[in-house]
């Protein structure tokens, strides 16, 4: 006797809508993915759109930045440039909004690499210490109490979303936590030999050159990254202790003079001295010094060589 198969059970209807719906949704977001990026549509509908369907603006090692939040900040910049537009010094050029496109995306992949050299540093910035740092912002306003302060921060408040059409949280999430991170991560930068090894030995060839006779002035020149140094030449004039880091102030305090100090490290960098006369002045040990200071490596050329090396897509421009 010949088995003969059932026929397939036909597709439940429920199911079959299922699958008609899915399909018309990722025809729909085609279709807005294609008015992003080619149309450059940024209407009403597709910013809804874009809070539910995460187009990326650009994907840097892997993360992705997503179009939403790109075009948050862009509408910021924008009106903070529209607001300023009355106020402009008189032959000032406001950026073209490709432009400010470009910036902002800049602005965002450089933020999320930070990101990324902040979980590597153990650089955490918590939503309790963006709201302290905001709350005290707010608080430097005015030294009023009770409904005046109330007010005073109201107004505080209203002033931030005027300049820049975000709401507070807004303002705290996309600007104000960002620069606490690169805040922190520069002061880790600052204090990491590693990173710093080009930096101190810079320093060490400043410090063996005057050890060798040569003059300082040219020496300063060549090596000192202070931005005053073409006018002052590294003369910091005869000053007493407070004026420099402790690092520094508590080697001068046993210089003689023309003694050559350094390198000596400080938050500011690193240091190299030369001591002219010292002299007592209203009972305060004071020297005269000049100074070559090598800045420690800073974030943002750090950043610049991320992007460089980076594996970054942008989806738009």
């Amino acid at each position: 006797m010949t088995n003969i198969s059932a026929p397939p059970a036909p597709i439940p209807e429920r199911r079959s809508w299922l699958i008609l719906v899915l399909a018309l949704v990722a025809v729909l977001a085609g279709i807005f993915a294609l008015g992003i990026y080619r149309w450059n549509w940024r209407g009403p509908a597709t910013k809804i759109v874009a809070q539910v369907v995460p187009y990326p603006a650009a994907v840097v090692d892997g993360s992705v930045i997503l179009w939403a939040d790109y075009q948050d900040n862009v509408a910021a910049l924008q009106h903070f440039y529209q607001l300023q537009g009355g106020r402009a010094v008189v032959g000032s050029v406001m950026p073209s909004e490709t432009e400010i496109r470009k910036r902002v995306l800049d602005r965002l992949i450089r933020d999320r690499l930070a990101e990324e050299a902040a979980v590597r540093y153990g650089v955490t910035v918590s939503y309790n210490d963006v709201l302290k740092v905001y709350n005290q912002a707010l608080a430097s306003q005015t030294s009023a109490a009770g409904p005046e302060r109330a007010a005073a921060e109201l107004q505080a408040e209203q002033t931030l979303e005027g300049m820049y059409g975000l709401s507070p949280a807004d303002y705290r999430a996309e600007m104000l936590r960002p620069l606490l991170v690169r805040q922190d991560l520069q002061a880790k930068f600052a204090t990491d030999p590693d990173l710093n090894a080009s930096k101190l030995h810079k320093a060490m060839e400043a410090l063996s050159a005057l050890k060798a006779g040569a003059d300082f002035k040219a020496t300063a020149l060549k090596y000192s990254e202070d931005p005053n140094v073409n006018t002052t030449f590294g003369d910091r004039g005869v000053i007493g202790p407070g004026l420099f880091p402790p690092e520094v102030d508590a080697e001068l305090a046993h210089a003689q003079t023309g003694d050559v100090l350094g390198p000596i490290k400080s938050s500011l960098g690193y240091h190299v001295l030369k001591v002219g006369e010292i002299k007592t002045v209203d009972g305060v040990r004071k020297a005269g010094v000049q100074e070559i200071l090598v800045y420690p490596i800073q974030l943002d050329d750090w950043l610049e060589a991320r992007v460089k090396e980076a594996s970054i897509i942008k989806f738009v421009h």
